[in-house]
């Protein structure tokens, strides 16, 4: 049951580190309008931007998606070696850094008008799966 929990919490943090590395190469790099221009703004407000406006939207997507590819990249640690290998508070430390992500996550989503709950709740079933799965293996090795 661990060893399921650890790898739904592998594939739920892939999912969105892909999309946030992503976001960091083509806006940072690339020079490419982060999603959150097109989701803010429609078309004839787009053409209105100012360069110093459109710096500021684009420089915070890529500050707020390189924080969910730090976490990441922290959670995947603190899964693998540690909660699988039954170091508690490593498996807390997952669950209430990858809760406070999704909770942010939601509440940005909400207050930038893109909210699709059906996404949330597929994600947090996703996580609290992973999570309950990861926690009972480790409560019960054996099982």
């Amino acid at each position: 049951m661990l060893r399921l929990g650890c790898v739904i919490l592998t594939i739920w943090v892939v999912l969105n580190l892909i999309p946030a590395a992503y976001i960091v190469v083509t806006t940072a790099w690339m020079g490419v309008d982060s999603p959150a221009v097109g989701q803010i703004l429609d078309p004839q407000e787009q053409k209105l931007l100012t360069a110093k406006e459109r710096i500021s939207i684009n420089s915070v997507a890529v500050y707020a998606n390189g924080l969910n590819i730090a976490l990441s990249t922290t959670v995947l640690s603190l899964v693998w070696f540690g909660a699988y290998r039954h170091v508690r508070w490593a498996y807390w430390s997952a669950c209430v850094g990858l809760t406070l992500a999704v909770v942010a996550g939601s509440l940005g989503d909400y207050v930038v008008g893109t909210v699709h709950p059906e996404v949330s709740w597929i994600s947090a079933i996703i996580l609290f799966s992973g999570a309950l799965l990861s926690g009972l293996g480790m409560r019960h090795p054996n099982e």
